[in-house]
């Protein structure tokens, strides 16, 4: 729950909670930084509250089988570590797994639902029938 006079920082603006709700615009990044620091020395806010609010930028440069990191902006940076792998090597480099699905056709030429990117592939069968339901790759 915030406070009446806590600040919240987000995208391109810093959002007051206070009665006018102003919306202060941050235009350049600097700008932006400075009004962050003012803010935080005239109300403080603990760091997990700042990092949940920040947005960052991935740096890919970094990345890992199940850690993201990004940068915040104004020297803050943040690893995110995730239970299972988000990425996998492709060609040497760390890619974002994407298991949404498409439709294709199975090598048998059914209908069929396949992951879109991830280093193994799984294909479901669109309907049950005599073939293979489900193949691994």
């Amino acid at each position: 729950m915030t406070t009446a006079n806590e600040q919240i920082i987000a995208n391109d603006a810093i959002e007051t909670n206070d009665q006018t709700n102003n919306i202060i615009p941050a235009s350049e990044p600097e700008e932006k930084e400075n009004r962050m620091n003012e803010n935080m020395e005239t109300h403080p806010v603990s760091e997990e509250e700042i990092f949940d609010t920040l947005e960052g930028t991935e740096d890919v440069s970094l990345r890992q089988a199940a850690i993201k990191h990004f940068d915040l902006g104004g020297g803050l940076h943040q690893a995110v570590m995730y239970p299972e792998n988000v990425h996998y090597k492709e060609n040497g480099m760390w890619v974002e797994i994407d298991n949404n699905l498409k439709q294709v056709k199975s090598r048998d030429s059914r209908p069929a639902l396949r992951t879109k990117r991830n280093d193994f592939t799984t294909e479901l069968a669109c309907e049950p029938d005599d073939g293979t339901l489900v193949t691994l790759r």
